[in-house]
């Protein structure tokens, strides 16, 4: 069945092929410009990176100083949720103390 589908393809291909092979190729007798090559990549050209992610040194701080405080928040929330969950458990096992 593929086969099928891609005969036509073929042929199509085929007859172009041929067709370009027995075009007739006029050349002007003006030379042919060639393009100067591209200038090589090298680590010496290439833009230099950022450096930093912020422009400000103080921004920085002070979303690093805010980042820190709600970790501590978050750890003291799941320390008390813990330790709730566990008197919890305690008290309906009656083991008050363990």
């Amino acid at each position: 069945m593929w086969k099928r589908k891609s005969d036509p393809l073929v042929e199509n291909t085929l007859a172009l092929v041929q067709g370009m092979a027995k075009a007739e190729i006029h050349r002007d007798s003006a030379p042919i410009e060639v393009a100067e090559p591209a200038e090589l990549v090298t680590r010496s050209n290439l833009p230099k990176p950022k450096s930093r992610l912020f422009d400000d040194d103080e921004e920085l701080k002070a979303r690093l100083t805010e980042f820190k405080a709600v970790q501590r928040k978050f750890e003291r929330e799941r320390e008390e949720f813990c330790a709730r969950t566990m008197e919890k458990v305690r008290s309906s096992l009656g083991r008050n103390g363990v």
